[in-house]
């Protein structure tokens, strides 16, 4: 029997950020991942709230009492949605994910499509501007990697144009890409990224990049086909190139995504986090309305116990709720579930989540399970509003570990 202060079901970026703060302040924590984080798709940026109705948010915080009641942030309260989203930004450095950003301000990071998107952080590397309808840039160079396969250039110059800014393209090659073009998957972006970390390419790299460039003072713009953050091939790059040279997200998987999943779990062990990737909760105990532990698919015969247990598991994609294409249920426990918030909406399945209390215990016939916690996109959201999914993760996951630290 293994005991723990808390057990988390689920390792995504709402498991990772309740778990590093529950860590830090000296509990046992386990993390029990489920299926594949979606943390591997992420750009490089962090969006608190993008969008209400179909119209831009540009305040993420004064927006929040735009939301539907049953919203997360509203739970939470705008005030206190502050207050996590700032130590969220510290929790992520600690863990070397080095972002910036405002909770009270969007900025609008370029999508893998050229499109800006409003993010409230984003690695300060990649290409952004303080206005969704135009860059701050008159003329860019678009320098693309020969062969490349994860990045739609000519969508991504067309779209840049559209927002006012001249393109004009400049392809590199070296001998490693020219090596990695020999195979199917050598010129994804991160088998790509792999070769390219190494220093005879990484220095062959900046050479191309720098006679593509050649006088030209234009903003140079190029896919994330190496790591942003304090990699030895990004320090080579900031070096010569400083701020002339910005990225653009690739299609998923992502590099920036990669490392922040690997750098979350990495500082979570560091803490003394336990990480269990091989071991899918198959069931929960719950006695006199209370969970008392927790078996794993591989391992039906040990229990694992905690005074709390969270529950982030996601929602249809990564198996947290799951459909019949009539309704929706938990698989854990048959947790009560709400499919839509708002009846004029004709997706029926686009505010699934499982229904809470104010403190995020999950109902069950009617009633909280007093020790267990929802967290994440397992919750239910406003189908009105978008861009706001790692906001959810973040936030959800730093107010229960709150509560679980404020009561332990």
């Amino acid at each position: 029997m293994n005991k723990f202060s808390t057990v988390i079901i689920g390792g995504g970026l709402s498991a990772l950020t309740c778990g590093i703060k529950l860590a830090k302040h000296g509990q046992r924590v386990a993390i029990f991942v489920t299926k594949a984080s979606t943390l591997r798709i992420n750009p490089g940026a962090m969006r608190l709230l993008g969008q209400i109705g179909g119209e831009t948010v540009v305040s993420p915080l004064d927006a929040i009492a735009g939301l539907c009641p049953e919203h997360p942030y509203r739970k939470i309260g705008a005030g206190q949605v502050d207050v996590w989203a700032r130590e969220a930004r510290h929790l992520l450095a600690d863990a070397d994910v080095r972002m910036d950003g405002r909770p009270d301000r969007n900025h609008f990071a370029l999508s893998p499509f050229g499109v800006p998107r409003p993010v409230w952080l984003s690695y300060g590397n990649i290409a952004r501007s303080d206005n969704p309808d135009r860059l701050p840039w008159k003329e860019v160079l678009l320098i693309v990697p020969k062969g490349f396969i994860d990045f739609p250039a000519n969508s991504v110059a067309e779209r840049i144009r559209n927002l006012g800014t001249k393109v004009n393209f400049a392809e590199i090659d070296t001998p490693a890409l020219a090596s990695a073009r020999r195979t199917a998957s050598g010129m994804r972006t991160v088998q790509l990224a792999r070769v390219l970390s190494m220093p005879k390419h990484s220095s062959e790299l900046v050479e191309a990049i720098e006679t593509a460039i050649g006088g030209s003072r234009a903003m140079a713009l190029m896919p994330a086909i190496v790591a942003l953050d304090n990699s030895d091939t990004q320090m080579r790059l900031n070096s010569r190139f400083g701020k002339n040279l910005r990225f653009i997200p690739t299609m998923p998987p992502s590099i920036a995504g990669e490392h922040i999943a690997a750098s979350m779990r990495h500082y979570f062990s560091m803490l003394g986090g336990a990480f269990y990737q091989a071991e899918t909760i198959s069931r929960l105990t719950v006695d006199d309305g209370r969970v008392v532990a927790v078996s794993s698919q591989q391992r039906p015969d040990r229990q694992v116990v905690a005074r709390h247990f969270v529950l982030a598991t996601g929602s249809l994609g990564t198996g947290g709720l799951i459909s019949n294409g009539r309704s929706a249920v938990e698989p854990l426990l048959g947790l009560d579930t709400a499919l839509n918030l708002h009846t004029d909406v004709p997706n029926p399945f686009a505010g699934l989540g499982v229904l809470t209390d104010d403190d995020f215990h999950p109902l069950l016939g009617g009633k909280p399970v007093a020790n267990l916690f929802a967290i994440g996109s397992i919750l239910p959201r406003d189908v009105n509003a978008s861009g706001d999914d790692s906001g959810v993760e973040i936030i959800t996951g730093l107010a229960v570990a709150d509560k679980i630290l404020k009561n332990s």
